[in-house]
């Protein structure tokens, strides 16, 4: 199972999202919030060291503590806003795996699965990406 992070939002109740999950107005956008405050592509979710963070990308971020994060840690508990947008979210819970499902080809780093393509580069080695024509 994957990482993901429960997000309860006013008027329309709870999102899971998993790691890479896009928060926007953009129609690929995991989380599609349509309101012209919202960046297109504003936040998305991120796992590094074990833990789940959510960085601005096209929109700002604001916490209590910190009015300008450009990402936070997210923890249950946690409220924040998306940008000035009035747009807040809340972090019910978060599920974070002892392991998680990885590829290994020979004596490459292992690479951690999720909503990605995968394709052999020319160079004899596995390639992670948006790939039209990817075997995996």
């Amino acid at each position: 199972m994957l990482p993901f992070v429960q997000f309860r939002i006013p008027g329309r109740g709870l999102a899971e999202l998993h790691i890479h999950a896009l928060i926007g107005r953009s129609p690929r956008a995991d989380l599609q919030l349509n309101d012209p405050r919202i960046s297109d592509i504003h936040a998305m979710i991120s796992l590094r060291h074990g833990q789940l963070f959510l960085k601005a990308l096209g929109g700002g971020l604001r916490v209590a503590d910190d009015p300008r994060p450009r990402e936070l840690e997210l923890r249950p508990g946690l409220e924040f806003e998306l940008g000035k947008s009035g747009i807040r979210l809340q972090v019910v819970a978060l599920n974070l795996p002892d392991t998680l499902p990885s590829l290994q080809v020979g004596q490459q780093p292992p690479v951690l699965l999720g909503e990605s393509c995968w394709h052999w580069h020319p160079s004899g080695r596995l390639v992670a990406g948006e790939h039209p024509d990817a075997p995996l």
